[in-house]
């Protein structure tokens, strides 16, 4: 299997992930200014101010958001904002997928994540071939873990949908 390369649409990506994390870093100085300045209510401004914070973090520091996934029988890679991040599908110790598919991401943390490495929310259903992203992931999750709740979960769905099918011919 050669690379395969998924991608965020552009557009998209600007409005989803630079524009929020801008505006959200904007948020974050002014609700402290107001904050610091004492002219409305202290608490509930630090509180808004930790939110864009964490959401301005996740953008362009930590670069949670990914903007391209490639990934081939060896590799795993997540990029975002010139930074890549690349894993060899072999080396991974832990890599744990939470889907989300009616909102159309998915949160996956790999071996030993922090704020700054190893966190990612990909938005497959704005890639392209999202679907097919969606699942080759899983793959790599059942493939590491193939003894989980969920790896079972599926390996019985299989199943059970093979012999419905052998039963409908």
């Amino acid at each position: 299997m050669q690379t395969k390369i998924f991608s965020y649409d552009k557009l998209l990506f600007f409005f989803d992930v630079k524009l929020t994390g801008g505006f959200s870093g904007i948020i974050t100085v002014v609700c402290l200014y107001l904050g610091i300045a004492g002219r409305v209510n202290r608490g509930i401004l630090f509180f808004i101010a930790l939110i864009a914070f964490y959401t301005f973090w996740n953008s362009f520091i930590g670069k949670c958001n990914t903007q391209q996934v490639k990934i081939s029988e060896t590799t795993l890679s997540f990029e975002s904002l010139g930074r890549e991040d690349s894993y060899k599908i072999d080396e991974i110790k832990k890599i744990r997928v939470r889907e989300f598919p009616t909102g159309g991401k998915m949160y996956i943390r790999i071996n030993d994540y922090n704020l700054l490495k190893g966190r990612y929310w990909v938005q497959f259903k704005k890639f392209n071939d999202g679907q097919d992203l969606m699942r080759q992931i899983l793959d790599i999750e059942y493939k590491i873990h193939p003894e989980t709740l969920k790896a079972r979960a599926r390996r019985v769905n299989t199943q059970y949908l093979e012999l419905e099918k052998k039963r409908g011919q």
